[in-house]
């Protein structure tokens, strides 16, 4: 299914999120508090930045060019790339109180992001192009909900919670009043873990505690599926939509050996969507790709390449056999 191609061990401890700049460098943020940015040729570092106190949760690219960081330490930093391998931290954004799960921009060029705090935090740009606090939404119930935020459509915007045991939609346009709520998904932290697919109007969430995949069809409210989970999935950590219309999947397996022992394997799948009922079939699989769960997979289409990233510290970067 994939041969390695190279790995990458910059970062010191488990990585979180990777990325491809618009530069056409390669992107990885981890559990050391740094977020590191890789040379095009040679993929050793061309920048190191640590200018967080935690765990990088996430990152993200601004059309603008400048990079969004989200952290542990509770803080969002704006930072800008300049030229000969340098940056400047043009902007600290503290508004919220616990871990930052992740980010998003609008189309409109606002920023939306989500924490352990309970909010959702919308940023407008002032003036000087600077973000500044627009609305807070108190978007879950418990504490140390291990959010995460996904874009449906242009309106709606898709708010889970692994604590809460929900996924909540918000209608952008509408100053974000709550549309609709789906209750007792058992979803994954991962902020990597949920794909919309537009093209099918198909929403699939992953899951754990042996859930799978769960599959909604979004219509003018979420229709749900079922659940997809013939493979022995126990978590789902990572989706995306692979370039010629399939799944790869990172995701736990656990199997029990012949001593009654739990065997736990970190495995890419690649599964297809029924073009009729959109069910999902295995069309084949990797089995332990990495060591730790598997928190990042990027189709990396300008260089045929599949990118995956984990908890075991390491960035791998794979050819697809024919």
């Amino acid at each position: 299914m994939l041969t390695l191609y190279k790995e990458l061990n910059y970062h010191k401890k488990g990585l979180s999120h990777i990325l491809v700049l618009k530069d056409g460098r390669l992107s990885s943020s981890a559990a050391d508090n740094t977020l590191i940015i890789y040379n095009k040729e040679s993929f050793q570092p061309d920048l190191i930045i640590k200018e967080h106190t935690d765990y990088v949760n996430y990152h993200i690219q601004l059309e603008n060019g400048n990079i969004v960081t989200c952290s542990w330490d509770h803080t969002l930093k704006i930072i800008k790339l300049l030229p000969n391998y340098k940056y400047e931290v043009i902007q600290e954004l503290k508004d919220h109180t616990y871990i930052v799960d992740k980010a998003l921009e609008t189309k409109e060029g606002k920023l939306i992001t989500c924490a352990n705090d309970k909010l959702v935090i919308v940023w407008k740009k002032n003036k000087d192009g600077l973000f500044e606090l627009e609305k807070k939404i108190v978007a879950n119930v418990n504490d140390y909900p291990d959010s995460n935020i996904v874009f449906i459509n242009d309106n709606l915007l898709l708010c889970t919670s692994v604590t809460d045991e929900n996924i909540k939609f918000y209608e952008m346009d509408n100053d974000f009043q709550l549309a609709f709520v789906l209750y007792d998904i058992k979803c994954c932290f991962s902020r990597n873990s949920i794909i919309y697919i537009s093209e099918r109007d198909l929403l699939l969430v992953g899951g754990i505690e042996n859930n799978g995949i769960y599959m909604f069809k979004m219509k003018k409210f979420p229709h749900f599926i079922g659940n997809y989970n013939s493979i022995s999935i126990n978590q789902v950590y990572s989706i995306i939509l692979f370039s010629d219309g399939d799944l790869l999947v990172g995701a736990e397996e656990v199997i029990e050996a012949e001593d009654g022992e739990e065997i736990t394997k970190n495995n890419i799948y690649k599964l297809k969507i029924n073009e009729d009922n959109n069910e999902l079939s295995l069309v084949n699989k990797m089995e332990n790709a990495h060591e730790e769960l598997i928190n990042g997979i990027i189709d990396w289409k300008e260089r045929n390449f599949i990118v995956t990233c984990s908890k075991d510290e390491k960035v791998k970067i794979w050819t697809l056999n024919k």
